[in-house]
């Protein structure tokens, strides 16, 4: 069964994302209304949103309508979370070395540096894998609220 999605979908998907993250992380840089974003971090979230096909596919799972015959998946095991979270983890790295941002110790996002660019998976702090985690952890809910819903192939 292909993967299906109502037009509009993924910008609806970009938005919650963004909404997510300004409910989790307040008070950094982008936690601000998506209106008051930037054009490339709201296509960051757009790109953001198109990847979550690709991670469930990592684990064997599609989405399609919330009517699809295929049951729903309520939940992921550790080992998918973790594999969803390191394919987001090197998304989001490429995403920011396209966008010229560089490593440096210290984050400057004037200068497009940023001390996580180029570190492995396991050299993460355990904080920073649970973004990564939390990206994986809200695909379901996230298509749920789309009116989507996972399945196993």
């Amino acid at each position: 069964m292909a993967d299906t999605a109502p037009a509009g979908a993924m910008e609806a998907l970009a938005k919650e994302i963004h909404g997510e993250y300004c409910r989790n992380y307040p008070g950094m840089p982008y936690a601000v209304p998506w209106e008051r974003l930037s054009e490339n971090i709201r296509e960051s979230n757009r790109a953001q949103a198109c990847q979550i096909p690709a991670y469930l596919a990592l684990v064997g799972c599609g989405c399609g309508a919330d009517d699809a015959a295929l049951p729903a998946v309520e939940a992921f095991t550790p080992a998918e979370i973790d594999a969803m979270a390191r394919q987001a983890h090197q998304v989001w790295e490429d995403g920011k070395v396209a966008d010229g941002w560089v490593y440096g110790p210290v984050r400057d996002d004037a200068r497009k540096i940023h001390p996580l660019l180029h570190v492995a998976w396991d050299d993460l702090v355990e904080a920073e894998r649970d973004k990564d985690r939390d990206i994986a952890r809200n695909i379901i809910p996230l298509l749920r609220a789309a009116g989507l819903q996972v399945y196993r192939y």
